[in-house]
């Protein structure tokens, strides 16, 4: 029996062309999906769809698909990223990639609107980091045609979730940003534009309501804090400690505990904190003759009460005149 000699050039080859392929073709499908839909993705195509893969890549390379090699100093962030977390552990496996290899694949970005000379990502944010820790000066880029920022950011939250969807942390992050810098006006623009609905826009939003600690450790580990159990933990913010909050939020990334757990855990706080704890008093027995003939109690409330029993009259009269005379009851 006879095998071929295995060609190692060839496959680094053919592993190379894949590889460009996968990231024209998920950049052209991205593409394709936003164009076909103005209105936002959660309106219909404007027209059935006969998109390929192949035909849209195409297309890129005759619009622009220009590749080039510039300074990292030159190529800035696509301001309206749909990701803006990045773990640490993806960056590294990157880094020892590209020292071993090289940049294999470029990373897809436009001209900058306002910096002549200078360009922005649009996809490749995992590379650029990764160059800039392996310190490399230098970028591959393939240049595509420009758009608006609604439109970066569509493709860039399309390309995300073909390839490793953003987590709910970056979806609040990013959402906040369109609106404070008035990209959209409104929740419901936001759910147009990701085919999502209003109320999951509030709710992703309300994550920024969480303390700085509390946000600090989702970034850990995003992936454990989907849009279900995020909001309950928003929710159950409400009603427990800073510390305690973080204690359940531990519980989530190491165990990950079920939304319905987490759920529960909302509303025993929720109830604990409604239902007024019971105030004791503090009761004091009075006695005469060695026998008990009443108490007296106090709050700390301020409430005060006497009960005794005085069988002898003029003791009793004598008790109910200094009680009259220092509260200032007449007949």
């Amino acid at each position: 029996m006879s095998f071929k000699k295995f060609d190692r050039q060839a496959a680094l080859s053919k592993t190379l062309g894949q590889e460009r392929k996968a990231v024209q073709d998920r950049f052209a499908a991205a593409e394709a999906v936003v164009s076909a839909r103005p209105g936002g993705l959660a309106n219909p195509a404007v027209q059935p769809s006969t998109f390929s893969a192949e035909s849209a890549a195409q297309a890129l390379v005759e619009t622009g698909g220009k590749t080039i090699r510039v300074a990292l100093s030159l190529v800035h962030d696509n301001p309206y990223n749909a990701r803006t977390i990045y773990q640490e552990g993806l960056i590294q496996e990157l880094v020892g990639s590209l020292k071993a290899q090289g940049q294999l694949v470029p990373a897809l970005a436009v001209e900058h609107p306002s910096l002549p000379g200078h360009y922005q990502l649009i996809d490749g944010h995992y590379r650029k980091k990764a160059l800039m820790h392996a310190g490399q000066e230098q970028i591959d880029v393939t240049l595509v045609p420009s758009g608006s920022s609604s439109h970066y950011y569509q493709l860039s939250y399309v390309a995300n979730e073909k390839r490793s969807a953003q987590s709910t942390l970056d979806n609040a992050y990013a959402w906040k940003k369109l609106l404070d810098d008035g990209v959209v006006k409104e929740h419901q623009d936001i759910a147009v534009l990701t085919g999502t609905t209003a109320p999951e826009v509030s709710k992703t939003l309300r994550l920024l309501e969480l303390p700085a600690s509390a946000l600090e450790k989702m970034r850990t580990a995003p992936e454990r804090f989907g849009i279900s159990n995020s909001y309950e933990v928003t929710q159950l913010s409400k009603f427990v400690t800073e510390a305690e909050l973080l204690e359940v939020m531990d519980r989530v990334i190491e165990e990950d505990i079920s939304t319905r757990a987490l759920a529960k855990m909302r509303a025993s706080a929720q109830e604990g904190k409604g239902r007024k704890p019971k105030e004791l008093p503090r009761a004091y027995k009075i006695t005469h003759a060695g026998s008990s003939i009443g108490a007296l109690k106090e709050w700390d409330s301020g409430k005060v009460v006497l009960e005794v029993i005085l069988s002898d009259p003029k003791e009793r009269a004598h008790l109910l005149a200094t009680l009259k005379e220092h509260f200032g009851l007449h007949e």
